[in-house]
């Protein structure tokens, strides 16, 4: 099974090449702000006369990495009123962009902003669901194909748009969707597994979703039920072979002879016994299977109540003993590999904000540089500070400012290697 979180960057990326120039402009113009402490000042002064909150710090986004660009136009959009004073605050501001690409930019517009937070909208539901894939302190396998159902809407909701920008770009996902999960069809049928053992959910949410998904056509409704119903069936028959029922219940007769040994002087507790007995017998002597059983129940579930689908399994291991087990397995199953990967990621020691706009060639060549000092060079963290104290010391006037500065860099360069 594919990563589901590498899927949707695929299908995200792919669509944000077809942003228009709006974006491009408005991250000029948080680049701009970022470039010098002064004009970085007077942005704020501007912030802060218009009673802005100061603590949300404009960003800059990575070009490898789509959602910075959704945190760069998140915080970004919540300045629009300070950009648009530092035209009349700043000289320089407007032009920056004429110096840019050959005169071709400009600064952010009204138009800009609206495009700005039609985007923010858009690539808000693939944020959330990326972060939800890539969680790894929660189940995950149950809430891929809601994120997913909703998502696929979406895209065919601004397939329709008039906006020729939002249009293409929702065009541009949907092939690239098509390809990885097409109509559901090449979608791994245990995540639909997942699903119908989420009690709030079970099969009946899977025949909305896939009656309004293909609209109009009731066969593919009913031949993809059949083949999650189908998989379903066999996993339980498996699962049925590993864990046996268990020892027969004992019968009435049985019940009241045991407790008739116990207590012959309370008429109570042995008709309390024979009715729990009653109730039992009737459950397990009825034709239908645990699964068959799950899923005709209607659960009722407060709509404010934070619902745990592991507690819900664990409370009713002894209701469903065979399909508490197939539960336990499917949904321990991780839809990302986000999680194990990030531990031996090194991405997020170089790219950090102040290295936000290192293109992707340079991106690898420091990757490839540190490797090769480290495969090379016996480096000593210890040596390295008393390095550092040595330098300062020379500082007070030995040494000219000028070399002390490269002198400093370089240390600080072998620390950060």
């Amino acid at each position: 099974m594919r990563c589901c979180a590498h899927i949707l960057n695929l299908v995200v990326s792919d669509g944000l090449k077809e942003m228009d120039d709006s974006t491009a402009n408005i991250r000029l113009a948080l680049r701009y702000v970022r470039s010098s402490p002064h004009r970085h000042d007077v942005f704020k002064k501007c912030a802060a006369t218009l009673k802005l909150d100061l603590q949300a710090l404009v960003c800059l986004d990575v070009p490898t990495r789509w959602n910075s660009t959704y945190l760069m136009l998140e915080a970004a959009e919540k300045y629009e009123k300070a950009f648009n004073r530092l035209k009349f605050v700043d000289s320089n501001f407007e032009p920056y962009f004429i110096d840019v690409d050959g005169g071709i930019r400009r600064s952010p517009n009204e138009l800009d902003w609206k495009k700005c937070r039609i985007f923010l909208r858009f690539l808000k539901l693939f944020y959330v669901a990326t972060k939800k894939f890539s969680g790894f302190l929660f189940v995950t396998s149950n809430a891929f194909y809601k994120e997913m159902f909703v998502i696929e809407s979406k895209i065919n909701q601004l397939i329709l748009e008039e906006d020729d920008t939002l249009s293409s770009m929702a065009k541009t996902m949907k092939l690239k969707f098509s390809k990885y999960w097409g109509d559901g069809s090449k979608i791994n049928l245990l995540l639909y597994v997942a699903v119908v053992l989420d009690p709030t959910k079970k099969m009946t949410y899977l025949e909305f979703c896939f009656s309004n998904l293909f609209l109009g056509d009731n066969r593919k409704v009913e031949e993809m039920v059949d083949k999650v119903k189908s998989c379903l069936s066999r996993l339980y028959s498996h699962y049925v072979t590993l864990y046996p029922s268990h020892e027969k219940l004992p019968s009435v007769s049985e019940v009241v002879n045991m407790v008739e040994d116990d207590d012959d002087d309370d008429p109570y507790s042995l008709v309390d016994s024979q009715f729990s007995s009653y109730l039992e017998g009737r459950c397990t002597s009825g034709s239908k299977s645990e699964l068959e059983q799950y899923l005709s129940e209607v659960e009722h579930f407060a709509k404010n109540q934070t619902f745990e689908i592991l507690d819900y399994w664990k409370v009713n291991a002894t209701k469903y003993r065979v399909l508490s087990q197939l539960a336990r397995d499917v949904l321990a199953m991780p839809i990302s590999t986000v999680a194990s990967e990030s531990a031996f990621s090194t991405g997020g020691r170089i790219l950090d904000p102040f290295r936000s706009s290192l293109s992707p060639s340079m991106v690898e060549a420091l990757v490839c540089t540190q490797n090769w000092l480290r495969s090379n060079l016996p480096i000593s963290l210890r040596k390295a500070m008393d390095d550092v104290e040595e330098f300062e010391q020379y500082d007070s006037g030995t040494l000219e400012s000028s070399s002390s500065s490269t002198s400093t860099y370089n240390v600080d360069a072998i620390i950060d290697v």
